[in-house]
C-alpha cells in the first residue's frame, strides 16, 4: 500500500454518498453558529431582556388609559365606555342601524364632518366584530401596556386600543382586558417605537400612518438626521413618504398642516403636492400623479370617487380593516377574476377561521 495519504473521497464505498459531518454543509453551518452566536448576544440586550420581563395580568377596563395611539378616535375611553352600545347577539347590520340614535347625541360626534362620521361607524362596527369575537372565544392576543410601578391601578395603553374599545363596547360582558405590561413607564422613543411596530393591522389611513411615523420622529433626534434612504428603512417606508414625514415634522405650519390631511383624508400622493404648493393648495385631480392614489383600471392622474374607494388596493384596505388582517385584491385580466389574499399571522388563524364561519368538523 502506498505510503501517500489516501483522501477521504477514495474510501467512500460504491454507491454509498460521502456522509456530511453533522448541520450539512459547512458554510451553512457556520451561517446557523453565527446565527445562533447572533441570536445569543440578542438576548443579552437589555432591550430584550426588558421586553420578555412584562407579566401577563387581568386588567379592569375602567383602569386602562389611553396614550398616544396613531388610529384617530374622536373621544376619550371614558366618553366611549359611557355609551349604551348594541347587545353584542346583534348583528352587524342591526348595531348599525343603531348607531345614529346612540351618537348624534354627543357633541364629541356632531364636532366631527360627514367623511370621519362615517369612518367612525365603519370603525364601530370592527368593533362590534371584535367584542363579539374575545366574548364568544376569548382575548387570544394581550393588549401591551405600561404603568408607574407594580402596585399602580393604572395602566397606559402602548398597543391594543381596538382591543380595549371592544371589551368597553361590550358593557361589562368582557370584564378584563388581558395584557402584557410593563411594570415601569417606558421612555418615550421605546413607546413610540412599540406603538409604531403595532399599527399594522389592521390597515391605517394614510394620515394615521403618518401620524405614527412622527411620533418616531419627534422621540428620536437621531431620526431627523438620517438621509431618507435609511429612514424610510428604519420606519419601514419607501422614501418618498420618508420625505413627507420629514417635512411635515419640521413644516413651521405642523399642526394645522395635519389637521388638513386628517379632516380630508389626503392620500400620501396628494400630501406631496400640499407640501410643494402651500398648506391652502386646492386638491384637484390633475395634482394626483402617485401610484399611491391611482386606481387600479385608471389612467394617470384620474381619480374616481365611491363609497369604498374605486381601486382595488382600497377596497382591500377597507376588508382587511373589516376583518383585522391585511387583505390584498389583485386583478388577472386574462381570467377577468379577482384573487383576494389574506395576511393572517399562524398564531391567529383559528380566529381568523371563527370569524369568516368556519368549522373544523374534523375535530
Amino acid at each position: 500500500m502506498s505510503s501517500e495519504t489516501v483522501s477521504n473521497q477514495d474510501n467512500v464505498k460504491p454507491g454509498r454518498r460521502k456522509k456530511r459531518p453533522l448541520g450539512g454543509d459547512p458554510q451553512k453551518g457556520t451561517a446557523l453558529a453565527g446565527a445562533a452566536n447572533a441570536l445569543g448576544e440578542l438576548k443579552g440586550t437589555e432591550e430584550y431582556i426588558e421586553r420578555n420581563k412584562m407579566n401577563i395580568v387581568f386588567l379592569r377596563p375602567k383602569d386602562i388609559k389611553k396614550t398616544f395611539n396613531a388610529r384617530f378616535i374622536p373621544c376619550s375611553l371614558e366618553e366611549f365606555a359611557s355609551v349604551s352600545w348594541p347587545n353584542l347577539d346583534y348583528d352587524i347590520d342591526a348595531a348599525t342601524d343603531l348607531y345614529p340614535s346612540l351618537l348624534e347625541p354627543r357633541s364629541w360626534y356632531k364636532a366631527l364632518n360627514e367623511q370621519q362620521q362615517a369612518d367612525f361607524i365603519v370603525f364601530l362596527q370592527r368593533i362590534h366584530s371584535t367584542a363579539q369575537s374575545i366574548h364568544s372565544s376569548r382575548q387570544l392576543h394581550p393588549i401591551t401596556a405600561e404603568r408607574e410601578h407594580a402596585a399602580s391601578d393604572d395602566a397606559y395603553i402602548v398597543d391594543g386600543e381596538r382591543r380595549t374599545l371592544s371589551v368597553l363596547y361590550s358593557r361589562g360582558k368582557i370584564p378584563y382586558v388581558k395584557a402584557q405590561i410593563f411594570d415601569y413607564m417606558l421612555d418615550k422613543e421605546a413607546r413610540a417605537r412599540l406603538k409604531d411596530e403595532a399599527n399594522d393591522v389592521p390597515p391605517l389611513n394614510d394620515f394615521e400612518v403618518l401620524d405614527s411615523k412622527l411620533a418616531r420622529l419627534d422621540a428620536s433626534s437621531d431620526l431627523m438626521t438620517m438621509t431618507l434612504r435609511p429612514l424610510g428603512k428604519e420606519l419601514k417606508i419607501n422614501k418618498e413618504r420618508a420625505a413627507i414625514v420629514k417635512d411635515v415634522a419640521k413644516h413651521p405650519q405642523r399642526e394645522a398642516l395635519f389637521d388638513r390631511f386628517r379632516n380630508e383624508r389626503i392620500s400620501w400622493a396628494n400630501m406631496r403636492v400640499v407640501l410643494d404648493n402651500g398648506i391652502d393648495t386646492r386638491i384637484s385631480k390633475a395634482n394626483v400623479s402617485s401610484k399611491d392614489s391611482k386606481p387600479a383600471t385608471s389612467k394617470v392622474g384620474e381619480l374616481v370617487d365611491s363609497a369604498y374607494g374605486d381601486s382595488l388596493k382600497s377596497i382591500g384596505k377597507n376588508v382587511g380593516g373589516h376583518l383585522g388582517y391585511g387583505c390584498s385584491l389583485k386583478y388577472n385580466a386574462k381570467k377577468d377574476s379577482v384573487k383576494l389574499s389574506l395576511d393572517c399571522p399562524k398564531e391567529k388563524l383559528e380566529e381568523l377561521l371563527g370569524l369568516l364561519g368556519y368549522q373544523d368538523e374534523t375535530r
